[in-house]
């Protein structure tokens, strides 16, 4: 029952913008994402725009090419940074600019 708790402790966490950033750049650090059709994707910042679950925002030049299995390594990243195993979150790519609610 602890465990429940704990982990609903996680879920309901908002993570500073700062922090993510510091994070997301770690990440991109380590491991730059990949090309795509002789194209860049240039990540700018992340933040985290809701709770119940952690729903994070990732700026990048072209979402739609930013590789599913680059956006599960970020994801990943975050689960280990700020103590969110055991937690879903929602992932999603946006231009500079674009609204959550405009897809």
């Amino acid at each position: 029952m602890d465990d429940i708790i704990d982990i609903y402790e996680r879920y309901k966490q908002r993570v500073p913008t700062a922090k993510l950033n510091e994070v997301l750049k770690y990440a991109i650090t380590r491991h730059h994402p990949p090309s795509h059709n002789g194209g860049s994707v240039n990540i700018k910042f992340a933040t985290q725009y809701e709770i119940k679950p952690p729903k994070i925002a990732i700026i990048v030049n072209r979402p739609h090419d930013l590789h599913f299995s680059y956006q599960r390594y970020l994801m990943n990243i975050f689960r280990e940074k700020f103590d969110l195993v055991g937690v879903p979150i929602d992932l999603s790519l946006r231009k500079r600019g674009q609204r959550v609610d405009d897809d």
